[in-house]
């Protein structure tokens, strides 16, 4: 038999309602019932606001303001010099490859260190249990390729400003 459950404030003092009573009802509150869009009609029939006076959400301002801002940004700095160097830079083939480096080290010692925990991880340690023992070897084959690719794209980026014309 499952009881009904009732909220009490004061644990101590609280009794459960005897069978058959009526549940105990909260009382009303004071604040005003809360609007959730500005052109919903209000709890009292009130007539809905006049789109004139609804402001705009804060989607479409915030897509204005952008708006403004890209219209802005491409008369002024179009003749910038440092535009052209990000525009320049973005242009650059090798320009992936210039930022996945970091990217892949860093995968590759996060992966390395894990595997290492694991590894390292005491008979007391549950890190240990909690893995098969083929995933520290899978961790360090990756990490492996990790700092392959990182080593690979250095030396690629290295050949290619070697070669290029300055």
């Amino acid at each position: 038999m499952d009881a009904p459950l009732y909220p009490a404030p004061n644990s101590k003092s609280f009794r459960p309602p005897s069978p058959g009573a009526a549940p105990p009802t909260p009382k009303p509150s004071a604040a005003p019932a809360p609007r959730l869009r500005p052109t919903a009609p209000a709890a009292r029939g009130d007539a809905p606001l006049p789109s004139a006076e609804v402001q705009a959400s804060p989607t479409d301002q915030l897509a204005d303001m952008l708006a403004a801002q890209r219209s802005n940004a491409a008369k002024t700095s179009a003749s910038s010099a440092s535009h052209a160097k990000v525009a320049a830079r973005a242009q650059d083939p090798f320009f992936f490859r210039k930022t996945i480096i970091p990217i892949l080290l860093t995968f590759g010692i996060i992966l390395a260190g894990w595997a290492t925990l694991i590894l390292t991880a005491g008979d007391d340690n549950a890190l240990g249990d909690m893995f098969p023992r083929w995933t520290p070897i899978a961790l360090s084959a990756l990490a492996l390729i990790f700092f392959l690719l990182a080593a690979l794209n250095m030396l690629a980026v290295r050949k290619d400003e070697a070669n290029s014309p300055r």
